[in-house]
């Protein structure tokens, strides 16, 4: 080789190894910070603030005070309503493919609030990882292929543990919260985790659940408004 061509080979292999470097790693996050996310309350927000893996994870993360989110484009609107993450993320031996935040109003039926994220593999094989990551995972019950935690509060009553049907529409002056785990419809390899207000939704709901929805246009602050 000519002392030419040896330079130009040893800067085609330097730049195969940057190449190489730059390609990005998955991200993890702390198991923690999932757990927190199946309680399905603010706990959530507090503790992706206090991630710094999460930061890493998710640099544009968005915060306020002692809450962090991860922002989707439009929470009223789909497709923006889910971010796509460009790099995977791990945790627990689960991996994340992306989140999503959804808002429905749906007049009589109430309003409905969805927020989580899509992971891959089948409902069978993110339930086994997840369950010792999941608050109050004794209450975890099937639906036939999928799986829910939900409780209820009536009127200002505290959250009380209640099975809801499936597809059932909360009862008046109700609101219902539901931790779900389900396939998706356009995806068999790719599972649906997330976490639900629905019926009633109140302001005084929205900020102690979802302090992150602090900006948006709140719903009024009591059941009985509606």
């Amino acid at each position: 080789m000519t002392r030419k061509n040896h330079r130009h080979g040893l800067y085609a292999a330097l730049l195969t190894a940057l190449a190489l470097t730059a390609l990005p790693a998955s991200a993890q996050i702390a198991e923690q910070t999932l757990r927190e996310f199946t309680a399905c309350n603010s706990s959530f927000f507090r503790a992706l603030a206090q991630d710094a893996a999460a930061s890493q994870a998710w640099p544009t993360l968005e915060r306020k005070g002692e809450i962090a989110w991860i922002k989707v484009k439009d929470r009223k609107s789909a497709p923006d309503n889910q971010l796509d993450f460009a790099t995977p993320v791990t945790v627990g031996g689960l991996k994340l493919l992306g989140y999503f935040d959804e808002i429905s109003d749906l007049q009589e039926l109430g309003r409905y609030y969805y927020w989580g994220f899509i992971v891959e593999g089948s409902v069978g094989e993110v339930i086994d990882k997840l369950r010792p990551m999941t608050v109050n995972a004794s209450r975890l019950r099937s639906a036939g292929p999928d799986y829910a935690r939900t409780e209820v509060k009536i009127g200002s009553s505290d959250w009380i543990a209640f099975n809801t049907g499936s597809g059932s529409v909360p009862r008046k002056n109700t609101i219902e919260r539901a931790f779900i785990v389900e396939g998706m419809e356009n995806n068999a390899q790719a599972t649906r985790v997330s976490c639900s207000l629905q019926g009633a939704v109140t302001a005084m709901v929205i900020m102690s659940e979802r302090p992150d929805l602090a900006g948006e246009k709140l719903p009024p602050y009591s059941s009985s408004q509606k």
